[in-house]
This record gives C-alpha cells, sequence and structure tokens, in this order.
C-alpha cells in the first residue's frame, strides 16, 4: 500500500508543477503579446502561445464534463441500486473524490481564463 501512497504523491507532485507552468505560460503569453507589438517577428511565437492557451482550456472543459458525467452516472447507481452498505460506502468515497477533483479542474480552469483576461485587459491599456 505504501507504494501506491508514494506514487500518488509523485502523481500529485508532477500535476502541482505542471500548473503552476502552465501559470507560468500564460503570463509569458502577456509580455510577448505587449512585446510583439513592437517586434513582428513574435508575433508567431504569440499566435503559439495563444494556441496552446486554447487547447488547455478545451482540455479542461472536457475534465469537467467528464468529471461531471462520473458523477452522475455514481448518483444514479446510488439513488436507484439496491447496494451493500460496503457497497454504498464505496461509491459516496468515489463521489468525494470526484467531487474534489472537479472543483481542482474548476479552479484551474478559472486560474487559465483570469490569467488571459487579466492579459487581453493589460493589451488593451
Amino acid at each position: 500500500m505504501a507504494e501506491y501512497a508514494k506514487r500518488d504523491k509523485q502523481i500529485e507532485e508532477l500535476e502541482c508543477e505542471l500548473e503552476h507552468r502552465k501559470a507560468l505560460l500564460a503570463k509569458k503569453l502577456g509580455s510577448l503579446q505587449v512585446t510583439a507589438k513592437t517586434n513582428t517577428l513574435l508575433e508567431d511565437v504569440v499566435d503559439d502561445y495563444k494556441h496552446y492557451h486554447s487547447a488547455i482550456v478545451e482540455e479542461k472543459n472536457r475534465q469537467r464534463e467528464a468529471m461531471s458525467n462520473i458523477l452522475e452516472h455514481l448518483n444514479k447507481i446510488v439513488e436507484e441500486e439496491n447496494l451493500t452498505d460496503e457497497s454504498l460506502e464505496h461509491a459516496k468515497m468515489q463521489q468525494h473524490d470526484i467531487l474534489e477533483e472537479l472543483e481542482q479542474v474548476k479552479l484551474s480552469l478559472s486560474e487559465i481564463l483570469n490569467s488571459n483576461h487579466n492579459i487581453n485587459n493589460e493589451q488593451s491599456k
């Protein structure tokens, strides 16, 4: 069991680092967009960053939708099936885990969209 805990911890650390790097890329996008106004060679780089940003937003939306679907399915199972106490407890634990993960996805998506909004506001100044 300790092996799974170590692996889960590593996965959590990698996910944290990935989120940090995504935030960093979003900030760099803003800087590049401002710099691209004076340096036309950077326009292609800005377009690449915008494409990457859009892909991240789409991915987060798909994750959010998939988790919502799984949660809905679990809710139906809990309500409609005659589950044993053990199975019911397991399903409720899964619901709780999915709700936590769904909140993380929503938070991440919100941060990405807010950083993009802030970048666009900064450019219009």
